[in-house]
């Protein structure tokens, strides 16, 4: 939870592309759970993988690094960040964000 209140300021949010999008590769998101938590993570999917990430069944546990890449941007305050969080899903500003720099 403190990772939705810390990226509502603009101090926190996203300001600059670390991760570089390739021409074959998709923007998505993975909810699960990490140790009973929920948890997110946007990465970038080549769309050879796009099928068989889209296949695996609820509760199936995945590494997602075998799907794709994990994306990193800076902050307003020059820090590097992940995007990846807890709780069912990301800031409202992270996702406008990704929506604007990345495509689906």
């Amino acid at each position: 939870m403190f990772l939705k209140v810390s990226l509502t300021s603009y101090e926190n949010g996203p300001k600059e592309v670390i991760t570089e999008q390739a021409s074959d590769e998709n923007l998505d998101i993975i909810r699960g759970t990490d140790q009973n938590r929920l948890v997110w993570h946007y990465i970038l999917v080549p769309v050879s993988k796009t099928a068989e990430l889209k296949s695996r069944g609820n509760g199936e546990t995945i590494v997602v690094t075998e799907f794709g890449r994990m994306i990193d941007y800076r902050n307003n305050r020059g820090k590097t960040k992940a995007a990846s969080g807890l709780g069912r899903d990301p800031p409202k500003i992270l996702q406008k964000w990704l929506k604007k720099h990345y495509r689906k």
